[in-house]
C-alpha cells in the first residue's frame, strides 16, 4: 500500500472562500430589490402567503438555488423575483452582493442586491399562491431607525420526545464512547434576532439581519 504523501495534499486544499459543509445546509438566495420613487429610495418587501413556509412574515424575493434551473445564484435570485413578483426579468438590475449569511436553523443565504427599474409597484402582478402583498419602505427610515435586537437560546438536543413525552434518542452519545454530558442536551448559547417595527408592520430574523447589515454599510 502507497504511503500517504503531504505533498500531494497541498494542490488539492481550496482558496478558503467557501463554506466548510455546505451541501448540509439548505442553500437558498434572496435579491434585496430597492426602488426609486418620487426621487426616494426605498426597499421593497413582500409578505408571504398564508399557505407557505413561515407563512404571513415579510421577507425579500427569493427560494432556493435550483441546479436544474438555475446556472448560479444570481439566476436564481432573478428568477425568484420574476416568479413571486410578477416583474418582467428586464425590470431587475442585479449591481452587488453580500457576504453569505449562515443562519443558525440550519440554511445558507446567498443575497444580491439591485434595483428595479418600474417604480410603480403597484402594477406588478404578483403571485398571490406565494406573495400576499407587497410595500415599500424608505431606506431612509432604517437609516434614522435602529432596529431592536433580543436574544434567543440555541441547544443541542441529543433526544426528541413523542406524543406520549418519552425519549427518542437521536445521538446516543452513551453507545459511542462519548463524555456523559453529551446525553444532555448542551450548548446554549444566545443569538441575537433583531427586529423594525415598520407602519407596514414588523420586519425581523433573516430580512432585518439583511437590512441592519446594509444600513452599517450605508453608514461607514
Amino acid at each position: 500500500m502507497n504511503s500517504f504523501k503531504y505533498s500531494t495534499l497541498l494542490p488539492k486544499l481550496p482558496d478558503g472562500t467557501g463554506i466548510l459543509g455546505r451541501e448540509k445546509y439548505f442553500n437558498s438566495v434572496v435579491f434585496v430589490p430597492f426602488v426609486e420613487i418620487d426621487g426616494e429610495w426605498n426597499l421593497l418587501f413582500q409578505q408571504r402567503s398564508s399557505t407557505i413556509r413561515q407563512p404571513d412574515e415579510v421577507s425579500f424575493p427569493g427560494g432556493g438555488f435550483s441546479s436544474r434551473k438555475d446556472r448560479n445564484c444570481m439566476d436564481t435570485a432573478i428568477r425568484e423575483t420574476v416568479e413571486e413578483l410578477g416583474i418582467p426579468r428586464e425590470s431587475i438590475v442585479v449591481e452587488g452582493r453580500l457576504d453569505s449569511l449562515v443562519a443558525p436553523m440550519g440554511a445558507i443565504i446567498e443575497i444580491f442586491v439591485g434595483r428595479l427599474t418600474d417604480s410603480d409597484v403597484s402594477s406588478y402582478n404578483i403571485n398571490k399562491d406565494e406573495v400576499a402583498k407587497i410595500f415599500t419602505v424608505p431606506f431612509r427610515w432604517f437609516l434614522e431607525n435602529d432596529c431592536e435586537t433580543y436574544k434567543v437560546r440555541l441547544e443541542i438536543q441529543p433526544y426528541i420526545k413523542n406524543g406520549s413525552g418519552d425519549k427518542e434518542i437521536i445521538f446516543p452519545a452513551k453507545e459511542l464512547g462519548l463524555p456523559e454530558r453529551y446525553s444532555e442536551p448542551w450548548g446554549g448559547i444566545f443569538h441575537e434576532v433583531h427586529l423594525y417595527r415598520t407602519a407596514h408592520g414588523v420586519i425581523w430574523g433573516l430580512t432585518a439581519e439583511i437590512v441592519r447589515e446594509l444600513v452599517r454599510i450605508a453608514k461607514i
